[in-house]
């Protein structure tokens, strides 16, 4: 994320702290590995699928090329989502944690016994998290506890005792266009779940939180007739209705990007030889606070 500058206003208010910035390196990352059963069950919704054969790379040969990407990354935190595979998961956690970092087990389980699919490593020390599942889903996404990650992160030694905490809530909302109005129950539970949290802090100046994950919330659209031109969607409008217009530090640091985040023309490292599917601003970071929304 860019330095955040404290002195920024949040609902009118400026915050007491004198630190100049802050900067902290986060990854987050739809790694898509879905277990075993989805596999064998569930029907492709495009004209391709991720575990399909014939020129693309297996769930093992894309787990090492990821793991590989990430722990070069020097990262402060990562946080994916769709790490459904458990033997992945387990090889993820000791990777990472031989690297320094604390992770997370599988959070959430289902009446099928499947988890929400989020992972959380952290190099920033937790001193606390838990999960909440959301309560609107459906299709598919309903075969997973979707839901938020709450953590706490001691950001003392970091950034010093005046700015002391990370919340940090990742996340993965529903997929498909036609279920835009899933996603608004779930932007207004993720509005919940980060508002009371937040209101249980003394002093909200000493705190930062981040949402952040697959928020699958195409965040702009093409102007016809203007090649690179790019308007805002109203899906994305309602989501920092929703939110509380809190900064969007991808859209800060990147204004001009046309924000593809599964590209097969550029990103070798996902799916080889395969050029026929891109999304628009699937995953973004979000900052929120130092005040509630």
């Amino acid at each position: 994320l860019p330095a955040l500058d404290p002195q920024t206003r949040c609902n009118g208010k400026r915050p007491r702290s004198t630190l100049t910035h802050m900067s902290l390196r986060l990854l987050t990352w739809n790694v898509k590995f879905l277990p075993k059963y989805a596999k064998m069950v569930l029907k492709p919704s495009g004209p391709t699928a991720w575990w399909e054969t014939g020129g693309r790379a297996s769930d093992e040969v894309r787990a090492e090329r990821c793991l590989k990407a990430m722990l070069a990354g020097n990262w402060d935190v990562i946080a994916l989502q769709e790490l459904f595979e458990e033997g992945i998961r387990a090889k993820y956690r000791a990777a990472f944690e031989a690297a320094g970092y604390t992770t997370t087990p599988a959070l959430g389980n289902d009446v099928l016994h499947e988890d929400s699919g989020l992972f959380v490593a952290s190099r920033i020390p937790m001193h606390w998290f838990r999960f909440v599942e959301y309560a609107a889903k459906w299709g598919q996404d309903a075969l997973s506890d979707k839901g938020i990650g709450v953590f706490c992160l001691d950001t003392s030694k970091i950034w010093g005792p005046e700015r002391h905490s990370l919340y940090l809530f990742p996340t993965h909302l529903q997929s498909d266009d036609r279920h835009y109005a899933v996603r608004l129950l779930q932007l207004d539970q993720l509005r919940s779940v980060v508002h009371s949290t937040l209101s249980r802090v003394q002093d909200l100046d000493a705190v930062s939180a981040v949402a952040c994950g697959d928020f699958n919330v195409r965040a702009e659209q093409p102007v016809l007739g203007l090649p690179g031109a790019a308007v805002a969607t109203s899906e994305y409008a309602a989501l920092q209705e929703i939110l509380g217009r809190p900064r969007d530090v991808f859209r800060e640091a990147h204004p001009a990007a046309p924000g593809l985040t599964c590209d097969g023309k550029n990103n070798a490292i996902t799916r080889d030889k395969d050029n026929d599917h891109e999304t628009l601003d699937d995953v973004f970071w979000i900052y929120v606070g130092p005040q509630v929304p």
